[in-house]
């Protein structure tokens, strides 16, 4: 799920995160050009998911930036 740079409280948050939407608690976001899902981590750190939430990756906001 993650990156190996990413702190462990940024991880242990992201899986926190990834818990509440699959409980449906939070609402993921979608990005406007390819659809992927996108939840906010922290203002530094995204979860993105290419495959409507089967698999996500943590990036940093720089490296989401990038990827969408």
């Amino acid at each position: 799920m993650s990156k190996p740079h990413a702190p462990d409280r940024i991880t242990q948050r992201a899986e926190q995160q990834i818990r509440q939407w699959r409980a449906g608690h939070i609402h993921a976001r979608r990005t406007y050009r390819d659809g992927y899902l996108t939840l906010r981590v922290t203002p530094h750190w995204r979860l993105l998911s290419r495959n409507n939430g089967l698999n996500w990756e943590l990036l940093s906001h720089a490296d989401y930036n990038n990827q969408i």
